[in-house]
């Protein structure tokens, strides 16, 4: 897909909620205000079903189907006014690294203690949580967290060719990290 950068800015600087399509999935859909963007990546502040404040997403501009204003984007921006919702590191976020898988993840983790990647190319329904990770030849090695808030004492290896997608922020990274400091917590 080729952004239109004019339309995108647009957008951002009028507070517009859009709707992203993968091409991967035509099911899934993503909504949120646009915060950023590159050649490469769009950087989303998320919008949960449910209308609440929900992270950021990177997603590979290559993998998108389209880039819409959300229908009902008016009420949406009005619900998330009156329940004063917010996104944390708002300010911070805008210094993501759109520059690379790598840069995304080095940078989000900067910010947040857990990093969502989606390899939507060859497993659109599975995603994988982390953090400290090292990289070398195109592969990605990191501490994973279990859905159960467990981390894993090794490291787990992952190809980058496969990530599409990269979320940070969320409500979903956020409660696992909560467990996972309630269970490791001193005493």
């Amino acid at each position: 897909m080729k952004l239109n950068e004019k339309k995108l800015e647009r957008f951002r600087r009028d507070g517009v909620i859009v709707r992203t399509r993968s091409r991967f999935d035509d099911s899934f859909y993503q909504q949120g205000y646009i915060l950023a963007w590159s050649p490469k990546w769009l950087l989303l502040k998320l919008v949960s079903d449910d209308i609440l404040a929900n992270g950021y997403s990177a997603e590979l501009v290559s993998t998108l189907k389209s880039i819409k204003r959300a229908r009902n984007g008016e009420f949406v921006r009005k619900a998330l006014e009156l329940r004063s919702q917010s996104w944390p590191h708002e300010d911070e976020v805008g210094r993501i690294k759109l520059t690379s898988k790598r840069g995304v993840i080095e940078s989000a983790l900067e910010f947040f203690p857990l990093v969502s990647v989606h390899p939507l190319r060859t497993a659109p329904d599975i995603l994988f949580i982390g953090r400290e990770p090292s990289f070398s030849d195109g592969e990605m090695d990191w501490r994973e967290i279990s859905i159960q808030g467990e981390m894993d004492d090794g490291l787990r290896w992952h190809r980058m060719k496969p990530i599409t997608r990269i979320d940070f922020g969320g409500l979903y990274e956020q409660a696992l990290w909560d467990v996972w400091k309630s269970k490791n917590a001193p005493g």
